[in-house]
């Protein structure tokens, strides 16, 4: 267990979130064990917030307005194997893990299923909190339990899949933060037990748009991979370099009608119908496109060239400058098409107490 507290300075964030946002907390919390849980659990404040590797979040905490309760940064790491029926094998992975190293962990055993979901960032923890989702897989088709701490009740409990309550990048870890506030988590996943299959047993996902086509003839889950790292590594900016949290912004949801009508006015719009709701899916990409911006840039926070889905930050930009021209996209879109982006990350404001 690590704790980062300075009485006199506050904990600079900017290497905890991707998008390299100048950012400040009062205290950070390194939890690197379960029993270093168990000893903080008592000791925390009400308010507290979970932190993976900060790839899917926006911190608005300026050095003039840090955030004064306790992060917790869950670096908890093991994977292991529980059980194997057949063609089925059940593996636990724990939250701190690295969500990339996990889906090449299970390619290296011969373990399919998840392949499509390789080069995502972030933590295996934070995996089941938005359900990720990549060329047309979700990880809560692979998920049989999620194990976690209880804030309120002060005690690990496992709940399934159906607890767990997975929709379109949502689940009721996401649900319940916007209930009861970012601040005021109920859980803290601590693993995620998967059903994996044996890795030739699997059928492969690979009607994606882009995918078949770089297959060969008699295509294998590591083969599928390979393709989707590079294809992700052709479109989308590194981090690294270009600080960035990936999609910036949820593919909108439309009704049959009015989708129709927007095929009339725009025939090449690319579109997906939801099995579970019979809504039509829009590429959020195509409508940034659309709308003028990709690879706009407004001073220090711009639309990469490569994918219209990703806003960078060039050189340090606050969070109040990045939702500015986030908020100049979603206008654009709803003036020229009348549809409503929805912002994808989790924006921390260390003004709401």
């Amino acid at each position: 267990m690590n704790v980062q507290k300075n009485e006199n300075e506050f904990v600079d964030l900017r290497n905890y979130n991707s998008l390299k946002i100048p950012s400040y907390c009062k205290t950070l919390i390194h939890l690197s064990s379960v029993q270093d849980l168990l000893l903080f659990s008592n000791l925390l404040h009400d308010k507290k917030f979970i932190l993976g590797e900060g790839t899917n979040i926006i911190i608005d905490a300026p050095a003039e307005r840090p955030i004064l309760y306790p992060i917790l940064l869950n670096v908890i790491k093991n994977k292991t194997i529980l059980s194997s029926k057949k063609n089925i094998i059940y593996v636990r992975c724990f939250g701190g893990e690295n969500w990339n190293t996990f889906v090449n962990w299970t390619l290296e055993n011969n373990f399919g299923g998840i392949e499509n979901l390789i080069s995502i960032p972030g933590t295996v923890g934070a995996a089941p909190f938005q359900n990720i989702g990549a060329y047309g897989v979700e990880i809560s088709n692979f998920i049989s339990s999620v194990n976690v701490w209880d804030f309120k009740k002060k005690v690990i409990k496992t709940l399934t899949r159906k607890q767990c309550k997975f929709s379109y990048r949502s689940s009721i870890f996401k649900e319940q933060v916007k209930d009861d506030g970012i601040n005021n988590p109920r859980y803290l996943i601590l693993s995620i037990d998967f059903r994996l299959w044996k890795i030739d047993k699997y059928p492969l996902q690979i009607e994606y748009s882009g995918i078949k086509e770089k297959l060969p003839d008699k295509p294998t889950a590591k083969k599928l991979a390979s393709v989707i790292a590079k294809l992700r590594e052709q479109k989308l900016p590194n981090p690294n370099s270009y600080p960035n949290i990936g999609s910036f912004f949820i593919n909108p949801s439309i009704s049959v009608k009015k989708a129709q009508l927007l095929k009339k006015k725009f025939p090449e719009m690319p579109f997906s119908v939801q099995k579970e709701n019979s809504l039509i899916k829009i590429s959020a990409a195509w409508l940034i496109e659309k709308a003028g911006f990709r690879g706009k840039r407004e001073n220090n926070i711009g639309v990469s060239n490569r994918h219209s889905l990703i806003l960078i930050n060039y050189k340090n930009a606050s969070a109040k400058k990045i939702l500015s021209f986030a908020k100049e996209i979603q206008d654009a879109v709803m003036q020229k098409f009348n549809i409503q982006l929805t912002i994808e990350p989790t924006i921390l404001d260390s003004s709401e107490i």
